[in-house]
């Protein structure tokens, strides 16, 4: 549908990027008290460990804001309750772009 449908790709990235806070808050997370990790010997749990590992929040952040160069997407961010129901409403036969 993203490749399809130009404002679905739009509100898609902008949706990305009204989730950026909640990603950063993630990764401050993990990078101060990292995740649970269980250990298995020999199929049985034998112990938990603690893992700071933030690199592929750090590379999904990059593409975040890699995406706040586009202007179009950072403009479909305001007010995109009222675009994802524009689009919601919108018969399908009108969202296919021809090729």
């Amino acid at each position: 549908m993203r490749r399809e449908c130009l404002l679905f790709a739009e509100l898609w990235d902008a949706a990305l990027l009204c989730a950026k806070p909640q990603v950063e808050e993630v990764l401050a997370d993990r990078a101060l008290n990292g995740t649970q990790e269980v250990v298995f010997y020999h199929g049985e749990e034998v112990a938990t460990r603690t893992r700071y590992d933030a690199r592929l929040l750090l590379a999904h952040l990059g593409r975040l804001d890699k995406l706040t160069q586009n202007r179009r997407v950072v403009e479909a961010t305001y007010g995109f309750d009222m675009q994802l129901e524009e689009l919601e409403n919108t018969p399908e036969s009108e969202l296919i772009q021809d090729e």
